[in-house]
């Protein structure tokens, strides 16, 4: 399968995932690891933040409700979701939060945007990691940081092994 077949697949699954939430939220939701990741990512007001593979916002509405001095956007390839994840920010009145759509390949972003780029439970989903890794080197600011929390397939994974656990662990 293709790059873009591939994001396409991934696109129609986590859509439907996303809308009827049950499995999804069961198996990521996990409040005692999302404040480790928030007391270790070490934010600061002013700071640019993105969370790549944002899915249904379940790292950047904390983030951006708890740093509102800060600017927090959540990109993934679902739109439909994202629409949600809008509404519900909109309703939270979470105007530091924003939260855009791509294509899965290239970051809709200039260089040298972001101060932080946080991604959990994701990156093992990205069909090529080694353009994504390059998006985010080029998003990111000198000195900026990376903050990754996920299985991750690598070069001895060619069934994507981890993509089809991560789908079925509960």
């Amino acid at each position: 399968m293709d790059i873009k077949a591939s994001i396409a697949e991934t696109k129609r699954e986590f859509e439907a995932s996303f809308a009827s939430g049950v499995f999804y939220d069961r198996q990521t939701q996990n409040s005692e690891h999302l404040e480790k990741i928030q007391e270790f990512i070490n934010i600061r007001d002013g700071m640019n933040i993105l969370d790549l593979g944002t899915g249904s916002g379940y790292l950047t509405f904390p983030i951006a409700g708890r740093n509102p001095g800060c600017t927090v956007t959540g990109l993934d390839i679902v739109s439909n979701t994202l629409e949600v994840n809008r509404e519900k920010a909109a309703a939270e009145r979470l105007e530091n939060l924003s939260f855009v759509s791509y294509d899965g390949i290239d970051f809709p972003f200039e260089s040298g945007t972001f101060d932080l780029i946080v991604t959990r439970y994701s990156l093992h989903h990205f069909p090529d990691i080694g353009q994504s890794i390059g998006e985010v080197s080029r998003v990111l600011k000198p000195g900026g940081m990376f903050f990754i929390s996920d299985p991750c397939p690598n070069d001895c994974d060619t069934g994507r092994f981890v993509d089809d656990y991560m789908r079925i662990c509960a």
